[in-house]
């Protein structure tokens, strides 16, 4: 029999502190207003938000997709149970939680960059975007060059493209854009998780609240550390 608390037992250097300690730093008003109390009249009580969105950035930290395997993970695994702190959390919650906040998701992921930037850890000088390489025979057409049926926009992007500036940032991709899909896919995103556009849209918007949650944790550390 162990008298240790939760807390007691959970190692301080723990992901699932600095996870907890960066959400709470979030705001999430455009959850906690829909949590409303009618006088006189009883009614179940809300699980918190914060525990909600901590829950599911772990989660997607440790490369957990499944609401039904979160819910697990809370049953069993003393990080997610001290997340939880004696909260019961069923994967129909933590399901609907994460499928039907859209646009709840995107604003958050849109505070998160504010933050960064206010706090002058990023900028937009630059905004990369990566995908998927796919190997095709293109023959050996000068990939600069206007197609047929490239719009003005497009034949300026191949045009531009081919400039000697522009190949020099592309070579940046890797240090900008690429290690951050890598990350997704040790993370995890090997598959969705789930079924529909929209669906799959949030998941995609989660990995990127995640990542960008603890570079801002990781980056703010790094700065604090230089000034002592």
């Amino acid at each position: 029999m162990s008298w240790e608390s939760l807390d007691q037992r959970l190692d301080p250097d723990s992901q699932a502190r600095v996870v907890w300690g960066l959400v709470c730093q979030l705001d999430l008003d455009a959850w906690l207003k829909e949590i409303k109390a009618i006088e006189r009249h009883a009614g179940r009580n809300a699980t918190d938000p914060r525990l909600l969105v901590a829950l599911w950035v772990f989660a997607t930290l440790r490369g957990v997709g499944s609401a039904r395997e979160l819910e697990r993970l809370c049953e069993n695994h003393l990080a997610y149970q001290w997340l939880c702190g004696g909260v019961s959390v069923n994967y129909h919650t933590l399901a609907d939680f994460r499928s039907r906040c859209g646009d709840k998701w995107d604003e958050l992921l849109t505070q998160i960059v504010a933050t960064l930037m206010h706090e002058g850890l990023v900028t937009m000088d630059r905004v990369a975007q990566d995908g998927m390489r796919v190997r095709a025979d293109s023959g050996k057409s000068d990939p600069y060059a206007r197609k047929p049926h490239d719009t003005e926009h497009t034949a300026a992007w191949r045009k531009r493209m081919g400039e000697e500036t522009s190949r020099t940032i592309y070579k940046l991709r890797a240090q900008t854009a690429e290690w951050v899909t890598a990350l997704c896919r040790d993370r995890g995103l090997q598959q969705m998780p789930v079924r529909g556009r929209t669906r799959c849209r949030i998941v995609a918007t989660l990995y990127a609240i995640t990542h960008n949650l603890i570079q801002q944790g990781n980056v703010r550390a790094a700065m604090a550390k230089g000034m002592n």
